[in-house]
């Protein structure tokens, strides 16, 4: 049976995009949903820039991270797995972009079950390498803080 005893939690995220000789820096100050199903954490959030599109943080028992981020125009999803490679495609308005995403380095909390006497909270560290047709498009970093 799934178990969904979500706690509300307020979530500053940081991305850091290095694109040829460009860095650009993205903040947001949220709210979000932290749940566990079975032996999946989840955090998911609305974005209140950029987008607006849903994210969600996806903590799976294998150690594997999936961010998931989709809007009307767009739909995303990456998964990090220490020193993993992994394939995927990205929806946009122009339509279909291959990706292939190199983990390079994650570190996140140990996440206890949730019950009511936990006080949720943590960090989910995501250093990255994004390649489109063999070709860097950019390196990126990924600060996820979180608590209740």
């Amino acid at each position: 049976m799934a178990q969904d005893l979500g706690k509300d939690i307020q979530i500053k995220i940081i991305t850091k995009a290095k694109q040829e000789n460009e860095v650009d820096v993205f903040e947001e100050v949220t709210t979000g949903r932290y749940f566990q199903k079975g032996e999946t954490y989840f955090i998911r959030y609305q974005e209140t820039k950029h987008d607006q599109g849903s994210v969600t943080f996806k903590i799976n028992p294998d150690a594997s991270i999936q961010l998931t981020r989709q809007s009307a125009d767009l739909h995303l999803r990456l998964i990090f797995k220490d020193q993993g490679i992994y394939q995927t495609q990205y929806r946009s308005q122009y339509g279909m972009i291959p990706l292939e995403a190199k983990t390079i380095a994650m570190e996140w909390p140990l996440l206890a079950d949730l019950t009511a006497e936990n006080n949720v909270q943590g960090e989910i560290k995501i250093d990255y390498a994004l390649y489109s047709q063999n070709k860097l498009v950019g390196d990126y970093e990924i600060r996820l803080q979180f608590h209740e």
